[in-house]
């Protein structure tokens, strides 16, 4: 998938429609358990009025040293969280759309986090193979109490506070999402 100009907001309509949604602001919180959301970053939050338990965030990339990643055309590269609290098989869906990757190299993803601020959980959730220019666009679902691979600690809270992080195989953090709890 080539990313254009309207991506950020072709993304966020998908997640938007395909849930029958209504977008709102989301808050001001910039804290994140495993470190701090870069000041800026601009964010979306959708809540379905009547199921409140279906909420959607949409939020950019950064790279560890706190620089937004923006795309060949100026716009933030992103990423979104479909979480399903009020259904039941409790989930997230993940996807993201990004540049800035090294061609044809096989990244891994995860979800980190902590369900309450009490207790921790790091989950691979999947992974995706950059293309000849260096994007990566993936959607993948997972499930509360499911862990699809390698981690640590138990995801029990859909609504909990994430960062979806792309890694290097050998572990090397490339770039994270803040997602706060909604």
């Amino acid at each position: 998938m080539v990313r254009h100009s309207h991506s950020k907001h072709m993304l966020l309509a998908a997640a938007v429609a395909a849930l029958g949604l209504t977008v709102a602001s989301c808050g001001a919180d910039t804290s994140s358990l495993v470190g701090p959301q870069p000041l800026g970053a601009s964010a979306a939050t959708a809540a379905q009025p009547d199921n409140p338990g279906v909420i959607t965030q949409l939020f950019p990339f950064f790279y560890p040293d706190g620089t937004q990643v923006i795309s060949a055309n100026g716009e933030p590269d992103d990423a979104v969280l479909n979480r399903f609290a009020d259904t039941p098989k409790k989930k997230i869906i993940w996807q993201f759309m990004t540049q800035h990757l090294t061609p044809g190299t096989v990244y891994d993803v995860w979800l980190e986090g902590s369900n309450d601020g009490a207790d921790s959980f790091n989950w691979w959730v999947g992974s995706v193979k950059a293309n000849a220019g260096g994007d990566a666009n993936t959607s993948q679902p997972v499930y509360v109490g499911e862990k699809p691979g390698p981690g640590t600690g138990i995801l029990t809270n859909p609504l909990a506070r994430v960062n979806l992080v792309i890694k290097t195989t050998s572990g090397a953090t490339m770039q994270t999402a803040y997602f706060p709890a909604p």
